[in-house]
């Protein structure tokens, strides 16, 4: 990383209360001390669970809004509490957060609320959407630059601090907000014990003996800026290096032999220049379940073979905190180098090789390396190194220019040369999607998994002789997610009593991108974005960074969401605009690399991407992205076609008009494609029947994000 992001403050709050230093020394407990019966802690019944221990967390102030905000605003205050971004400007602030349910809670009461009869509930539901966390954040600190959610199950936070780093050493931001945060749940709860993976009392990770996890809950903030802006500020901890990878083996278990995590490792290793002999502590992903423990301990022996760094889980102290456990682990594995002494594995007794930390243990050593893993085969390991001590030069940037050489897409618009029929609702029929692929075989993929599937298919096809393997990632932009499946999952719930396990493994944002990852062997950077109306843009940044940065070659990006009980419940909050299209489903997918990444010719370059906080004035958004055009070398008059994915109400609908007036007209993707948070994704692939040109869509949220995108079809 060519400027390396620096820790200037962090905040937590978990099962031992709010602050990150009484966190620290909690791990240093007996195992389970903080833990407590899920029937004790007053958060929704479920009597078959209710003698559960779980580490619900504590010291917070309660407040109207969701559970996780109240958990992660307390972690926020304590790390804001000393004025960390002073001095720097607020559009060079962005917010990065990682989550794998948000504030699903409240959307379970509301969902529970309106089975029973109400009327009233629908707001709640606003909650569910995981970008939320980001949002919400943002608007707290006033942040005015990059904005999105990473939900990947449980490396979601760790994914969200690789993607600030890289928005650091890119230049694309100053300093960034990183947040976890992640509550307790009926879906959680149920759904992992609907997989038996719940311990019958509390967790001993790496243990001969361990029987599963706890649950926990845990709000996690890391305030980390760009090194020259340090100033008297006392630097905790630099992060190095990331690698991320994705086992493309199976939706929920993960790689028997840890290849997947052993790569991860590898390649933080050699991307920060680090050899294995200079890590002093690695902090463990760590469950308590069979196969998580095994698995990454395969990969510890494969990496460090006899000479394994002195490691430790924390989930027996505080539980697994799911989306916030990466952060959990990064602010504690700081901690522990700042202060010289490695925390234990708690509850472990015997059986595993090599064997982690049974008491604590001091340490000199300088660099840390804290790993996540995640459903779907999610790897991620981070290089930490205490203070500024840092030992080697930060690698050097790529200029690797980023190609489309295939597109493919799925909707319920047959011909998307022609205007989507007018009608309310427009769904596809997913039993038409992948037609070669026997029933029984792709039953195991709900609707928007098969959506991707296919649109991913149909972009590869297009792309003859494609590189994919180690070096290709899958980077998925969903809006709602896996939204069908969770209120399938809920409503078995709440109505039955009975939970499905399917459901449960299906629910999580990141089913689609593990899915396409499984089936093409993308075996790179795996990750879910999610950021409204600019859910696509923020995926194609995310892989775009990973290609020019040199850890991956190609990949596959995607955008797509279905029109569901969440969507309609969205259309009943928000009166829609007129000329409004009809909300469907669909997904547009894209194989993109570097020169030379397959054996067809390019169909189209990136030339400019950029996301930030729209201005309330339309003339400032003109300027912004005449300036955007301007640096890579263009002008308003070079433009073939402006797209905008969808229309709006109020003041940003004016913005909109204003900017079609002046750009010559835009072109609304959902009179295509339909109205959904992913249209965007049809940009690339609405223009590439039309000859040689430059093309610019202009995207802007219902939260008043904006993301410019430029590319030239050649």
């Amino acid at each position: 990383m060519t400027r390396r992001p620096t820790v200037v403050s962090c905040g937590l709050c978990c099962a031992s209360g709010t602050g990150a230093g009484a966190a620290y020394r909690a791990s240093f407990g007996p195992s389970g001390a903080l833990f407590r019966e899920l029937g004790g802690c007053g958060l929704f019944p479920l009597p078959r669970r209710a003698s559960v221990r779980v580490g619900a967390a504590c010291g917070f102030r309660s407040s109207r809004l969701p559970r996780c905000a109240q958990i992660l605003f307390a972690a926020l205050d304590e790390a804001l509490a000393d004025s960390p971004l002073e001095g720097i400007a607020r559009d060079r602030i962005g917010v990065y957060a990682g989550t794998s349910v948000g504030g699903i809670l409240e959307s379970e009461n509301a969902l529970r609320e309106i089975l029973e009869g109400s009327e009233n509930s629908d707001g709640a539901f606003k909650f569910y959407e995981c970008s939320s966390v980001a949002e919400l954040v943002a608007k707290k600190i006033g942040a005015r630059g990059e904005c999105s959610t990473f939900s990947t199950a449980c490396s979601s936070s760790s994914l969200a601090l690789e993607s600030a780093c890289l928005a650091i050493s890119e230049g694309r931001a100053d300093a960034a907000v990183v947040c976890g945060a992640d509550t307790l749940s009926r879906i959680t709860v149920d759904g992992f014990g609907s997989l038996m993976l719940l311990s019958k009392s509390d967790c001993r990770p790496f243990d001969a003996a361990r029987d599963g996890i706890n649950l926990g809950e845990a709000g996690g903030v890391m305030v980390l800026i760009a090194r020259e802006f340090l100033g008297g500020r006392r630097a905790i901890a630099e992060f190095l290096s990331f690698g991320s990878t994705c086992d493309a083996y199976h939706a929920t278990a993960p790689h028997p032999q840890g290849k997947g995590l052993e790569a991860a490792i590898s390649l933080c290793l050699k991307s920060g220049s680090i050899e294995p002999s200079e890590v002093s502590y690695y902090c463990a992903h760590g469950t308590g379940t069979g196969a998580n423990d095994s698995a990454e301990l395969a990969a510890l022996r494969a990496v460090f073979g006899e000479g394994a760094p002195p490691y430790s889980s924390l989930k027996s102290a505080f539980g697994h905190t799911l989306g916030a456990s990466g952060i959990l682990n990064a602010i504690v594995a700081a901690a522990a180098l700042c202060d010289g002494v490695l925390p234990p594995s708690a509850g472990y007794s015997s059986g595993a090789s090599p064997e982690p930390i049974v008491s604590p243990q001091k340490t000199a050593g300088k660099i840390a390396l804290s790993a996540s893993l995640g459903f779907g085969g999610n790897n991620s390991c981070a290089a930490i190194a205490k203070g500024e001590s840092g030992p080697k030069s930060p690698a050097g940037a790529s200029a690797r220019r980023i190609f489309v050489y295939g597109a493919g897409g799925a909707s319920a618009n047959p011909d998307l040369s022609k205007p989507l029929s007018a009608r309310s609702r427009a769904q596809l029929d997913s039993d038409s999607l992948l037609p070669d692929i026997p029933v029984l075989k792709k039953r195991k993929w709900a609707k928007l998994q098969r959506m991707f599937l296919s649109a991913s298919r149909g972009a590869l096809a297009a792309a003859r002789g494609a590189r994919l393997g180690e070096r290709a990632c899958v980077s998925c932009a969903t809006g709602l997610g896996m939204a069908s499946e969770t209120q399938k999952f809920l409503e078995s719930v709440l109505l039955k009593d009975s939970p499905l396990p399917t459901a449960f493994t299906n629910s999580v944002h990141n089913a689609p991108s593990s899915a396409v990852a499984e089936m093409f062997g993308c075996r790179g950077y795996n990750c879910a974005t999610t950021a409204k109306e600019v859910s696509f843009e923020a995926a194609l940044m995310e892989a775009r960074a990973r290609i020019r940065g040199g850890s991956c070659d190609s990949g596959i990006v995607a955008g797509g969401d279905e029109c569901d009980f969440f969507a309609e419940n969205y259309a009943r909050r928000n009166p829609l605009p007129a000329g409004a299209g009809a909300f469907a489903d669909s997904c547009a997918a894209y194989f993109i690399g570097a020169e030379g990444a397959c054996e067809s010719a390019p169909a189209a370059e990136i030339l400019a991407l950029k996301i930030r906080r729209a201005s309330k004035r339309a003339e400032d958004e003109e300027k912004r992205a005449i300036e955007t055009l301007a640096e890579a070398g263009l002008s308003p008059s070079d433009v073939s076609a402006w797209f905008c994915p969808c229309r709006l109400g109020g003041a940003k609908g004016r913005t909109l008009e204003f900017l079609s007036g002046r750009f010559g007209g835009f072109e609304y993707l959902e009179d295509f494609a339909g109205r959904n948070y992913s249209a965007s994704a049809f940009g690339i692939l609405a223009s590439l029947g039309r000859g040689a040109g430059i093309f610019a869509q202009y995207s802007l949220s219902s939260t008043s994000m904006a993301a410019l995108t430029v590319w030239r079809v050649l």
